[in-house]
């Protein structure tokens, strides 16, 4: 009867919000007013039936709706007698998000759901979500963290004395020595904890672990056919297409390493035959499936995985055999797993969650590379370069796009969100007491719900939203092609992507008429090296030396063989920021690239052809400045930065700078939006490791994070006249997460930043030299290039330390201060209305006097 009850009112109405609307109301012994039904469901039965509609959604790999009904049951008013399926409920919520890998989700359900189980004394409880949460840990490399939860949890099992309790803490202990290198105790731990799983006749948890001891010997002994002993072993005894998938996967990998590719590919196949529920049934190797049929299914990280190394296979296979079609077949392997991995990106909600993928899928791109280097596929090639970098980036702009589509009030609505999270945020970090930061953690952890769930009805109520929002698309390489033919006419333009690989690295030379890559070995960290070098330089003989070799060691590898015609040149970076223009083409000379090179960079090629919303600027709306000179924070003060300003300000017609007091925080996000050309002078801070950039203003500084809470600007250039706004921490695929990167997320199409710490005059000179060049007319990066020349020239004995850290990054197109536009409308409005003035006396003067003549 319940069952029946249920299925009536979850067909009418048909959203599943209002279902659970409707079961809360009824728990208060309320009838739904929307629902014309008179229904009679017990009150006890709620928990049951929507544990068991959860099912069906896991079942049907509608995860989406599983996490729903998950949350209505945590949300239910509590009854100790269905305390069950709340425990359930919290750790199958968990378990959801570690099967979407979507670790930063994840971590946040870990702390609600280890706050309900400690006030509930529930030990069961305390053991499964430390023990799952370890796990999960160890997958992202936080081991230290891991370890001690590790400890909690085996204390929990062993307390318990429930078996597979202790299994699942042997296996856990197994993972942990796994991660750490000890193939000795791993093998150990899986062996006690397969044990238990075989006399308790839980045989898919049982094959788990052989499929574990396999990869220790695969991974850390290179037994490959011992290796395969466990494997077949797990599939006599499993049951689950999932794990049988992971085996066959594991069975193809171990015949790859011994050069069999027939066999390999015969096992990567015979994995993706196994899983039903993607309905994919052709054995042919050369075929995969269609990408929609992989949309809904959870794990999908396990399919990527077989995905890569069926792709590699085929790659390798080529490299033994000659066969070009293996290559076409490893390429169209690759694209299939790119896919794949923006369908992942799309579930992912935090930055944690989508750092770590980004790192994890390094490889993929890197082989995906080669593959079309081999090729000569250059279009696909760059394709997969764009994908390698800054995705984050770009999917941050896309958002900005989307946002457009919504109303204001929407729009304001979610601002909202984003300044009490950031708030709140701030609250966490400054909080010393443990129980008060336990909750505004969960403060947090509640109001991170409440905005995913406004976003979530977005995408519904905006359709052009949710396109724009997750628009994968990128350019093309013809249109990177169009776009250097146009913005650089009747001069040479030349674009260079660069990708460091473990095995290889690559370099794509784009020009409006040419496309190559070239493959070479290179130490990409020689880059770090070189850029420590520049920033540490006490201007000694021996430094001097050394920035001139190294300098010269480096264009050797990465810009002679390229052969790129002076003119424009734009970088595409993968890793640290790097100022090329600090490269010579020997150490006896001093000919930097700087003098044959007006050199922009850029995130990605993507960045580029993104147009910021064109918008017209008001004469007063030009250009704003800031110089907070002194700063609370008991950082230095900067000196003449107030006169400095007021020399660049010059320039314009109309101008408004802030300096001293009146350089706010909230000066700075209130008036730099709606400026064209934005100009700071200022202390900066960043790191190569965790902490967070940030920038000083008088009153209080600035973090990279709270930029999230503002829309996007309408800034054409950012000159961050500060030092280290280019420094941040490097993530794999993404770039350095600086601050610059960070305005850039805000939609500003071009930013001045600095790469380490310059002496203030020197910093003070360039920027004036700058604008003076750039209000000639010329692009950016000319102006840039002719500011460092001509301070090189007034200062002959300065380095590439005193001028190469400043650097362009974005688009290049000249803005001209318009100040003789201005001088020269004024002019000719005085002339008119002299001319007016001068009509209209002569009229008057004829009117009285018929004979007058002027």
């Amino acid at each position: 009867m319940n069952k029946l009850v249920f299925v009536l009112f979850w067909i009418y109405p048909p959203k599943l919000d209002s279902c659970i609307s409707f079961i809360w109301n009824l728990k208060n012994q309320e009838i739904y007013k929307s629902v014309p039904l008179k229904i009679n469901c017990p009150i006890d039965s709620i928990h049951l039936i929507l544990m068991d509609k959860a099912e069906d959604f896991s079942l049907e790999n509608k995860y989406s709706e599983e996490e729903k009904v998950y949350k209505a049951i945590i949300s239910l008013p509590y009854s100790s007698k269905f305390e069950k399926y709340v425990e359930a409920a919290y750790l199958n919520l968990y378990s959801l998000y570690v099967k979407r890998g979507d670790f930063s989700k994840a971590n946040s359900q870990y702390f609600s759901t280890l706050k309900h189980f400690e006030a509930k004394a529930n030990y069961q409880g305390l053991f499964y979500i430390n023990q799952f949460h370890s796990s999960s840990l160890l997958e992202q490399g936080f081991i230290d963290e891991a370890e001690s939860l590790i400890k909690k949890s085996t204390f929990f099992a062993k307390r318990s004395n429930i078996e597979n309790l202790i299994a699942l803490a042997n296996r856990n202990q197994g993972y942990f020595y796994k991660r750490i290198g000890n193939s000795e105790l791993s093998i150990s731990f899986f062996e006690k904890a397969f044990r238990i799983y075989y006399k308790l006749k839980f045989f898919n948890e049982a094959s788990l672990q052989l499929l574990d001891i396999g990869y220790i010997y695969y991974n850390f002994h290179n037994n490959y056919n011992l290796a395969n002993q466990y494997y077949f072993k797990g599939l006599t005894i499993c049951d689950q297409d999932l794990i049988k998938l992971r085996l066959f996967d594991n069975i193809g990998a171990s015949f790859w390493k011994q050069k069999n590719y027939q066999n390999a590919l015969y096992y990567y196949q015979k994995g993706l035959l196994v899983t039903k529920n993607i309905n994919f049934f052709k054995s042919d190797f050369a075929d995969n499936p269609k990408i929609s049929s992989l949309k809904n299914i959870n794990l999908k990280q396990w399919f990527l995985t077989l995905f890569e190394d069926k792709a590699i296979c085929w790659l390798d296979y080529y490299k033994a055999t000659g066969i070009k079609s293996h290559l076409n077949h490893a390429l169209d392997t690759y694209v299939v797993a790119d896919q794949l991995v923006d369908l992942m990106r799309q579930e992912h909600t935090g930055s944690l969650s989508k750092y770590f993928w980004r790192n994890k899928t390094r490889s993929l791109y890197e082989n995906a590379i080669e593959t079309c280097f081999l090729l000569k596929d250059y279009e696909k090639a760059y394709y997969f370069m764009e994908k390698s970098r800054a995705v984050m980036l770009n999917d941050k702009l896309n958002e900005l796009g989307a946002k457009q589509k919504l109303n204001e009030t929407d729009q304001e609505k979610e601002r909202d969100f984003q300044r009490k999270i950031i708030e709140l945020n701030t609250k966490i970090e400054a909080e010393t007491k443990a129980t008060e930061k336990e909750k505004l953690n969960s403060q947090l952890f509640d109001l991170q719900e409440q905005q995913e769930r406004f976003v979530k009805s977005l995408e519904t109520k905006y359709p052009a939203y949710y396109q724009l929002k997750y628009n994968t698309q990128i350019g093309t390489l013809k249109q990177m092609q169009a776009y250097l033919k146009t913005n650089f006419k009747d001069k040479n333009a030349t674009m260079v992507s660069y990708f460091f690989g473990d095995s290889a690295s690559y370099a794509m030379v784009i020009s409006p008429n040419r496309a190559e890559v070239k493959q070479f070995k290179y130490d990409v960290a020689q880059n770090q090296e070189f850029v420590n070098l520049l920033a540490t330089n006490q201007g000694t003989k021996a430094d001097y030396a050394r920035i001139l070799s190294m300098g010269s060691v480096i264009y050797q590898k990465l810009i002679k063989p390229l052969n790129i015609p002076k003119g424009h040149l734009i970088i595409s970076q993968d890793g640290v920021f790097m100022p090329f223009e600090a490269l010579r083409s020997s150490a006896n000379n001093a000919q930097y690239l700087l003098k044959d090179y007006a050199i922009s960079y850029t995130y990605s090629g993507q960045f580029l052809l993104k147009k910021a919303t064109e918008t017209k600027f008001w004469p007063n709306q030009i250009f704003v400045g800031f110089a907070p000179v002194e700063f609370k924070n008991q950082l230095n003060t900067l000196k003449n930065s107030d006169i400095t300003l007021g020399n660049v300000a010059k320039n314009y017609w109309f101008s408004d700078t802030f300096t001293g007091k009146v350089a706010t925080k909230a000066n700075f996000l209130q008036q730099a939006k709606d400026h064209k050309i934005v100009q700071l002078f200022t202390h900066a801070f960043a790191d190569s490791v965790d902490a967070e950039p940030k920038i000083y203003f008088a009153d209080q500084a600035l973090k990279i994070s709270e930029l999230n809470a503002e829309d996007q600007f309408n800034t054409q250039l950012l000159v961050l006249s500060a030092c280290k706004t280019g420094v941040g921490k490097l993530a794999k695929g993404e770039g350095v997460l600086s601050l610059a990167r960070g305005f850039s997320m805000l939609g500003i199409p071009a930013t001045i930043t600095s790469l380490w710490s310059v002496e203030d005059k020197n910093t003070y000179q360039l920027t004036e030299l700058f604008y003076k060049y750039l209000n000639q007319g010329l692009s950016k990066d000319e102006a840039l290039q002719k500011a460092k020349l001509k301070f090189m020239e007034l200062h002959p004995n300065s380095g590439p330390t005193d001028w190469a850290g400043m650097v362009l990054v974005g688009e290049t197109d000249a803005i001209s201060s318009n100040y003789y536009l201005y001088f020269s409308i004024f002019l000719i409005s005085v002339l008119i209305l002299f001319l007016g003035f001068r009509y209209f006396y002569r009229r008057n003067a004829l009117n009285k006097n018929p004979f007058y003549e002027p």
